[in-house]
């Protein structure tokens, strides 16, 4: 598990393919609508779900299409090249580029973009350059990404409130890098009751959510605050 005091700048990237993870799919295209739409409920999401408005939100509008048998699997987690992929979806934020990012600012003798585990041929790899070049993120100190990580919720948070604020929240003390965004999901009424420890995992019911709450200004539903958070 990373710790709190490794994870560096992340910022909102854009999204400009679909993607297809552990059968779960995530639309992430300027051209979603040629994205076959899921129709129906997810199979494993029932109206009674702390999360159904939400995540039944974001398959109405085409953002997530669950995986093939009809479930959503909403206490799944989440990984950080997924979450990243979905934040910066263009239903969120305004599509930033249509060049191809790897073939203008990636040598081509290279066999990796900007860290040294994103391969150029991954399937997130230029949203990862994408990113790179507009100052988005850095990475870990040791030069990786760790796309396969799960993400945790003070990682989601910094990416979120920078997709909703657009700016970069900075806290000057290394070792509470993630307060401020924390503290601003805090004061919206965006965090699910769920979640208890800045370090805890996110799973994709409490990603619909929190992405939901904010897309929508929902905040008269029960959240987390900083003050009932764990701090580790």
């Amino acid at each position: 598990m990373p710790s709190l005091t490794q994870e560096k700048k992340l910022k909102p990237v854009l999204m400009i393919s679909a993607i297809i993870f552990g059968g779960f799919t995530f639309v992430a295209s300027v051209h979603a609508q040629s994205v076959p739409f899921t129709t129906a409920a997810f199979s494993d999401v029932p109206k009674t779900s702390a999360n159904f408005a939400a995540i039944d939100y974001l398959r109405e509008q085409n953002i997530v299409r669950g995986y093939t048998d009809g479930s959503f699997k909403p206490t799944n987690l989440i990984r950080r090249s997924e979450f990243v992929m979905l934040a910066t979806n263009p239903f969120l934020l305004d599509p930033i580029t249509k060049e191809d990012c790897i073939a203008a600012h990636v040598a081509a003798s290279g066999s990796t973009v900007f860290f040294s585990d994103v391969p150029r041929d991954i399937w997130y790899a230029t949203p990862v350059c994408i990113a790179k070049v507009r100052n988005v993120l850095d990475g870990y100190p040791d030069g990786t990404f760790r796309g396969a990580d799960f993400i945790s919720f003070v990682e989601a948070s910094k990416i979120l409130a920078n997709v909703f604020i657009g700016t970069d929240r900075k806290d000057t003390d290394p070792e509470t890098w993630y307060k401020s965004y924390v503290q601003w999901l805090s004061d919206q009424k965006v965090i699910p009751t769920s979640i208890r420890s800045l370090s805890q995992k996110l799973t994709r019911g409490e990603m619909a959510e929190m992405i939901w709450r904010l897309k929508t200004d929902t905040r008269n539903k029960a959240s987390a605050s900083v003050a009932t958070i764990a701090k580790k």
